[in-house]
């Protein structure tokens, strides 16, 4: 069996992510922090997290028992059991709402829970609509704020770098008749 690269990267990555998607699914607040604080620390460490003891891991503060056993999880197998079991339950598709400026996990949250948002064209459709600023602490100006975030989001999506351009345009070049288009 190969083993398992971990990272203090990869470990705090994943606990970034625990707590992302633990906040999404409106999870406890506390529990929210301890997984984000986690990653902090982590990201801070000098050394690699995979050579520290579970102890040495509590120490390092804001890091308990259970945050402790999720890092020796993730330096054992790549992944996580809790983290799993919240993919399992977040449509992937509300990952990429995160991306959208003004937008974090709670707002992704609550629109998914209480719009049925999924995606950022729905994002969209339901501020064209006017869906968001009827929700409980959004307005008009958090509604336009949002919809500017996600039209951003979804004009920077539809570019590419110039070495996907080039290697686009090559392939077009090889089916298209010479001299039939100028670039």
């Amino acid at each position: 069996m190969k083993p398992v690269e971990c990272t203090n990267r990869q470990v705090a990555e994943t606990l970034r992510l625990i707590g992302q998607l633990l906040e999404i699914r409106g999870g406890n607040p506390y529990r929210v922090r301890a997984f984000m604080n986690g990653a902090d620390a982590v990201d801070r460490l000098t050394r690699p997290v995979a050579e520290l003891s579970k102890d040495e891991v509590v120490a390092l503060g804001g890091v308990g028992e259970h945050l402790a056993a999720v890092v020796r999880e993730v330096c054992e197998t790549g992944s996580s059991t809790e983290l799993e079991t919240l993919r399992a339950e977040i449509p992937p598709s509300l990952l990429e709402l995160l991306r959208i400026e003004g937008v974090g996990p709670k707002t992704v949250g609550r629109l998914w829970r209480e719009l049925g948002i999924t995606s950022v064209a729905e994002l969209l459709a339901a501020t064209e609509k006017g869906r968001v600023r009827r929700m409980k602490g959004f307005g008009v100006k958090s509604e336009a704020e949002i919809r500017r975030g996600a039209e951003r989001y979804a004009a920077s999506e539809r570019r590419m770098n110039r070495s996907t351009a080039d290697a686009l345009i090559a392939g077009l070049a090889e089916v298209l008749a010479p001299g039939t288009y100028v670039v």
